[in-house]
């Protein structure tokens, strides 16, 4: 059992991080690879981010949640766009 303060920043400390790496598929330059981890970071709070543009991957460090919110933004932006 573990004990502490109820606080904000107790919560942030100890709160189960997950990692997860996600592709980028439709990004073709790497201007717009970071474009979109831009976006990953403003819209999930996200700061823990690692781009690889070799392999158009982004690993992202959190919560669950908010890993699961940036899969799902990163799906929606990463639509590719017709000719």
């Amino acid at each position: 059992m573990f004990v502490t303060e109820d606080t904000a920043q107790k919560e942030k400390e100890y709160t189960l991080e997950v990692e997860k790496e996600l592709l980028l598929p439709a990004a073709v330059s790497t201007d717009e690879m970071n474009e979109a981890v831009r976006m990953i970071r403003e819209m999930t709070g996200i700061s823990r981010t690692q781009l690889n543009t070799a392999t158009r991957t982004l690993t992202v460090r959190s919560t669950e949640q908010n890993v699961a919110l940036a899969q799902k933004t990163l799906e929606q932006i990463e639509q590719p766009t017709a000719n």
